[in-house]
């Protein structure tokens, strides 16, 4: 079916400004082409004669045109749909995915798609439209789009104070196109922010002993928010409590030789090398920080070889990353949330309506972790356990 799109390729009715290609990128641009180029197609326009004509039609009267039984059907159900909105409920990655439409009342239908789903992440959103082919199966017009979960309260809104399926398309990809062409070539660690609102770079502070371990272990078990883990020389320093249920800022180890933190930004890590240095006056030398962001580590993870070195390097690398994951994801239990209207995940999952926006949030976590995953090859949080303990299902 390549050929129709061939066809209309460059117009200007398509209503692209000519240099999209270059502010885009030709891989984001031959995402969103095939949108206008069936909206061209399936949209009617009246001619000289005052008759309403079809693009679609007018191609298949052409000379030389040969289509098959099936590219026939095809066409004449294309110009009968219409693009919508569709949650990606269920991946089979290379054959076939889920769907639930977001803008229509009905039931998730199965759509047999190949090269659709190798891009496709669980609860993924996108833009399609979906058409039953003469063996009654569900496929996917030529036009897939997917968008940023984040973005869909604002289209969901645009799409309702409309209510016109006609304008969908230009809906879709006016939003679509005004997110990508603003959006900057911001790395995954800026991005991603903790609950302080910093950078997410993993930091190391180390102080050299000046004293003995147990004299600088009293005084840590002495400062407030300092929680003691194990009876071990490992602390935790929470935000407000030494409640295990708060905000983990950072992990504190003493050895023989270093006083250890490691926490998640240089801000954090700043704030604790002046409080400490402070704290610990006498007792510990002055404090350095290392730096390393979450770009870095999953690169070194994704640029993995089978070389026994690499494989250590690697698996710590990897380790570290979950590590903070791990963390990360247990701390929110108890934070407020803005997408939960400033309450946290336990106070959300007490009311139905808390508990509808705790689904959306896993959502867009789990829907942020698969496509990580697929981006990087780093694997995936596994979020079973949050359900669980907030007796949600997603």
């Amino acid at each position: 079916m390549a050929a129709f799109y061939n066809e209309v390729k460059g117009y200007n009715r398509c209503g692209f400004p000519a240099n999209l290609p270059d502010l885009l990128g030709e891989q984001m641009f031959e995402q969103v082409y095939p949108i206008a180029v069936e909206n061209f197609l399936t949209t009617s326009f009246v001619d000289a004669n005052n008759r309403s004509q079809y693009p679609l039609d007018l191609f298949m009267k052409k000379d030389g045109v040969l289509l098959s039984k099936y590219e026939k059907d095809y066409i004449f159900k294309l110009k009968a749909s219409s693009m919508s909105l569709y949650e990606v409920q269920e991946v089979d990655r290379g054959k076939s995915m889920l769907l639930k439409n977001l803008l229509v009342d009905e039931e998730p239908k199965l759509v047999y798609e190949n090269l659709g789903t190798e891009q496709m992440t669980k609860w993924s959103i996108i833009a399609t439209r979906v058409i039953e082919d003469l063996d009654t199966k569900y496929c996917c017009s030529a036009a897939i789009l997917k968008f940023p979960r984040e973005l869909l309260d604002d289209i969901l809104s645009r799409c309702e104070e409309l209510q016109d399926p006609q304008l969908n398309p230009k809906i879709l990809a006016t939003l679509w196109l005004n997110y990508y062409l603003n959006l900057s070539d911001a790395t995954l660690s800026e991005r991603m922010l903790n609950f302080d609102g910093h950078q997410i770079r993993n930091s190391t502070l180390k102080f050299p002993l000046k004293a003995k371990l147990e004299q600088i272990a009293a005084k840590l078990d002495e400062l407030e928010n300092f929680v003691r883990v194990d009876d071990d020389y490992c602390w935790q320093i929470h935000r407000d409590s030494q409640s295990e249920q708060g905000l983990c800022l950072a992990g504190v180890i003493v050895d023989a030789k270093w006083l250890s933190v490691q926490t998640n930004s240089i801000e954090r890590a700043e704030d604790l090398r002046a409080r400490l240095q402070q704290e610990l006056s006498g007792l510990v030398g002055t404090g350095l920080i290392a730096t390393e962001d979450l770009d870095m580590e999953m690169d070194r993870f994704d640029q993995s070889d089978s070389g026994g070195e690499d494989f250590v390097r690697d698996t710590v690398a990897l380790e570290q990353v979950l590590n903070y994951k791990e963390q990360y994801y247990r701390s929110m239990l108890d934070e407020q949330i803005p997408m939960l209207a400033g309450l946290s995940p336990r106070e959300a999952s007490r009311t139905e309506d808390g508990r509808r926006q705790l689904v959306d949030l896993l959502k867009y976590y789990e829907n942020t972790e698969g496509q990580q995953e697929l981006d990087t090859g780093m694997p995936a949080y596994d979020f079973t356990w949050i359900k669980e303990e907030l007796g949600v299902e997603v």
